[in-house]
């Protein structure tokens, strides 16, 4: 299988590194008893399904988003372990915290790295990602202390993007196939477990269209909508606001929306206009051209030499280390494309200066350079 045609996170793990897709799948064929024992909570699915689809979730936004190729094996392989063991302290003896869960399972993950068929750094990683995966108001400063540039075997990862995509797409596991028709009587259910039932039950599911993410809902009693109406509101203050910025920063949906079948929709959300602030990684500056007509401009003029590109920009500013010199050309450059979300007006005004030297007849290169340095004169 090639990696065009992939359609699944793991069968495009498969096709880029069959050694660590081959790890990938044994880790999770281990923790089945852990996943078995998760669905604490009443009326609700947190067990392997849960797991499934989150990393399900996880590839329609790589996939929906055009991003496939933007990832590299390792980086796949992290998302799929997180995945897999983000809610394993549901599953152990350890009592769960009243305010975020995570902890335990990130510390289960470093213990028995082994076991798991990981080794140190790729738990490590994985305990990064999971551990803060529930945060809620504070999940940004809790992303904040993660590393931008995480070394790992023979690349770097940016382990902020991984540990959003998997907060994501926990979050939008939150339809109709969280809960259980079988083993549940929600009528033996009370307060915020039946509201959670109630409101995943008429919940159809989530696609995406352009910058925004939007769920599907069909309430048939008014009990479902009021339950509906009061999840949406915490989900969308709570949880999917705090990390808006991140999402835009990271070219994935950040406005979240619902249309109700049969009433009028909730008030969605949406990133704040402009801009947005991206904490300590400095203010968002992103021209605004076309990412895809650089890329495919950077492919042009270095062809597949990184070792020539990477001599142009790192002088200028650009942070060494991001991008191996053995890297594939396409990931290469769409890292950088990718990397330039964060840095700021000048730092992008001094590395388009020197591409247009580099290459003075690239009309793309020049629109560039000029949109940053009129945001660096702002």
């Amino acid at each position: 299988m090639t990696r065009q045609d992939s359609d699944t996170l793991r069968s495009l793990l498969e096709a880029l590194d069959s050694a660590l897709a081959l790890r990938a799948n044994t880790l999770w064929k281990i923790v089945k008893e852990i996943h078995e024992q998760q669905s604490r909570t009443p009326g609700s699915v947190n067990g392997r399904a849960h797991c499934e689809m989150v990393e399900s979730n996880i590839w329609r936004l790589i996939n929906e988003t055009n991003q496939r190729d933007d990832f590299t094996a390792l980086e796949l392989f992290i998302l799929s372990c997180s995945a897999c063991c983000h809610d394993f302290d549901k599953g152990l003896e350890a009592s769960l915290p009243e305010e975020y869960h995570g902890v335990e399972s990130g510390n289960f993950v470093v213990k028995r790295a082994g076991e798991l068929v990981l080794n140190d750094a790729e738990a490590y990683a994985v305990n990064l990602i999971v551990s803060i995966h529930d945060r809620k108001a504070d999940y940004v400063t809790a992303l904040d202390k993660l590393p931008y540039r995480f070394s790992m075997a023979n690349e770097t990862v940016d382990m902020r993007r991984l540990a959003v995509l998997v907060k994501v797409a926990d979050i939008l596991h939150t339809d109709s196939s969280r809960v259980s028709r079988l083993t549940v009587d929600p009528d033996k259910l009370t307060g915020l477990a039946r509201k959670k039932y109630l409101a995943r039950k008429c919940n159809f599911g989530w696609g995406v269209n352009g910058d925004r993410v939007v769920f599907n809902a069909h309430p048939s009693t008014q009990e479902e909508e009021s339950a509906f109406r009061e999840c949406w509101a915490f989900m969308l203050n709570e949880e999917w606001k705090p990390i808006a910025g991140e999402l835009r920063s990271y070219a994935l949906p950040f406005n979240l929306e619902v249309e109700m079948l049969g009433g009028p929709p909730p008030v969605g959300a949406a990133a704040p206009p402009g801009r947005p602030d991206t904490g300590n990684r400095g203010r968002d500056v992103r021209p605004p051209l076309s990412e895809k007509e650089l890329l495919e401009e950077l492919l042009q003029l270095f062809e597949g030499d990184v070792m020539d590109f990477l001599a142009v920009v790192v002088p200028c500013g650009f942070p060494a280390g991001t991008i191996s010199t053995q890297t594939n050309p396409r990931v290469a450059y769409a890292r950088f494309v990718r990397r330039l979300r964060g840095l700021d007006a000048d730092s992008l005004s001094r590395i388009f200066s020197g591409l247009v030297k580099y290459a003075p007849g690239s009309v793309v290169l020049k629109a560039w350079a000029e949109d940053c340095r009129k945001s660096a004169g702002d």
